[in-house]
């Protein structure tokens, strides 16, 4: 059964602390991310199962707030596959009614993206996704974004594959020393599809090349396949 986005109502937390309360949902559409405040701080307590803290997004710069392991696993996954201008965790509530009963939902991020597009995300382990509750609030959600043309995903565990990539990747986002001696030779040994150990022959010092080599294939400059763990016999060329 639908919810119907005019049975919809939002809640939001402005950066100034003033809560506004069920109003139309077309309002989250008027605010940027610093306008807004997260509508939930991830709680701590010292029997709680989950993990939460901070993770840096290299893209604005900023320590975002996730509540488990796997919301930061997705903050990474995200902060490598989105070109993203700003993220906000637990961004608003969501108030709705599924099987006559009103329910509400708090999403895990709002990504905007560049291009002025913005993305939904929740994140739930895969064991949990089908929960007739969870797929109640996932129906909303992606109502919610179909009515603004906003994409919606709900992310779970990554491959493990991937996420030794990502992981191994992610440890080389920050700009490293001698970024501009090398980034062009990698960039240019990499017009032509090679693997990773002929691509740094003869460029310089493994120790100051490597950093370069995988802050560009972080950044997407170079591409690799994600599927497979990455090797030094990993091929690697120019993205798109």
């Amino acid at each position: 059964m639908g919810t119907g986005h005019d049975e919809q109502l939002i809640s939001l937390i402005l950066a100034s602390g003033e809560l506004i309360q069920k109003r139309e949902i077309a309002l989250i559409t008027k605010f940027e991310r610093s306008e807004l405040a997260l509508f939930r701080v991830p709680g701590v307590h010292k029997t709680q199962k989950h993990i939460p803290g901070f993770f840096w997004v290299s893209q604005v710069n900023e320590l975002v707030w996730y509540e488990s392991r796997l919301e930061m696993f997705i903050l990474k996954q995200l902060d490598f596959s989105q070109k993203i201008k700003a993220i906000l965790p637990q961004p608003f509530c969501l108030h709705f009614k599924s099987d006559g009963e009103r329910r509400r939902h708090i999403p895990d991020f709002l990504v905007w993206l560049e291009g002025g597009k913005r993305l939904l995300v929740n994140v739930k382990p895969r064991r949990h996704v089908e929960k007739p509750l969870n797929q109640r609030s996932f129906k909303a959600c992606t109502e919610l974004c179909e009515a603004f043309g906003w994409a919606y995903v709900t992310l779970s565990e990554p491959n493990p594959i991937f996420l030794a990539n990502l992981n191994w990747l992610a440890g080389y986002r920050r700009i490293p020393a001698k970024f501009n001696d090398f980034a062009a030779p990698i960039i240019d040994k990499a017009s032509k599809r090679q693997s990773i150990q002929d691509l740094l022959a003869d460029l310089g010092p493994e120790a100051l090349v490597r950093p370069v080599l995988f802050f560009l294939m972080w950044k997407r400059q170079l591409d690799f396949d994600t599927r497979s763990l990455l090797t030094n016999k990993s091929e690697v060329w120019l993205a798109a």
